[in-house]
């Protein structure tokens, strides 16, 4: 089975609601959700109860709550914290874990001047 398989059926155990017609897939651009059927207007296809939410707690929250810290590192904190302990959402972390590295501006290499290519007369950017 895979870690996505887990993940959703851990949730499903905790509550969450996945739609059947709902299908997980891994491509070269990373992982997507696929309908398998049409969906009805007003269809439920997921649904995920506050408890299963990832969200700062214990003294990153009072941080949080003291503006101290905004929500966004609380939340980064958080992450970084129950990735590396025993927690319970460790099925979300092992499938997590599991991915490629998404593919997002923040993570590309610096784009330099002279890396500036022409192709079929066209401009584009090497970003290797």
């Amino acid at each position: 089975m895979s870690t996505f398989a887990n993940l959703r059926d851990w949730c499903c155990e905790r509550g969450a609601e996945w739609s059947p017609t709902l299908e997980v897939r891994d491509g070269e651009r990373g992982r997507g959700v696929f309908a398998t059927a049409p969906i009805k207007e007003g269809e439920l296809l997921l649904r995920l109860p506050a408890s299963l939410i990832i969200q700062p707690s214990g003294p990153i929250a009072k941080l949080v709550a003291n503006g101290e810290c905004s929500k966004l590192l609380g939340l980064a904190l958080t992450h970084m914290h129950e990735s590396r302990v025993a927690e319970r959402r460790a099925p979300y972390f092992a499938d997590l874990a599991s991915q490629p590295p998404p593919n997002v501006p923040l993570r590309w290499k610096e784009v330099r001047p002279e890396r500036t290519v022409l192709a079929a007369g066209k401009a584009g950017l090497w970003m290797g």
